[in-house]
């Protein structure tokens, strides 16, 4: 794994809120060689306090590549997308798709809620969206 010194742009406040050093040490002592998973991605956040997208931006202007998406999008080799429809589609996760969906689309924070508020892994919440045609949006680690 190696860090680049990309050129920083678009950070705003919330990104500013940690040092990168303290990230890095993170990074260095936790990540595999191949990529940052977003499920340690995440754990990392919660550790230091701050937001995904905080860890993502870090990432991104660093050059690391996000693996291993939670929602089964990307991340994956060798055929980067792992999530499948999944049919039928439980009427409880149906509806509950269908009440935070806007024109077709739902955001990654969704998932998620619907996966706790459900009690179904984030996953099958992703594969009812692709057997519904439902993108997903709004990567909370600002991959899509």
């Amino acid at each position: 794994m190696g860090f680049t010194d990309k050129k920083k742009s678009g950070r705003d406040a919330a990104s500013e809120a940690i040092s990168d050093p303290t990230i890095q040490s993170r990074l260095l002592e936790k990540m595999p060689s191949d990529g940052l998973p977003c499920a340690l991605a995440f754990s990392i956040a919660a550790e230091l306090k701050i937001t995904p997208a905080q860890i993502g931006n870090y990432a991104d202007q660093h050059g690391i590549r996000l693996t291993q998406c939670q929602l089964g999008l990307f991340g994956y080799q060798p055929r980067k997308k792992i999530v499948q429809p999944k049919h039928p589609v439980p009427s409880e996760l149906k509806q509950a798709i269908d009440a935070l969906q806007v024109d077709g689309r739902l955001s990654c924070a969704d998932v998620w809620r619907i996966a706790e508020r459900v009690a179904c892994p984030k996953m099958e919440v992703s594969a009812a969206c692709e057997a519904l045609k439902i993108k997903l949006k709004a990567c909370q680690l600002g991959a899509f």
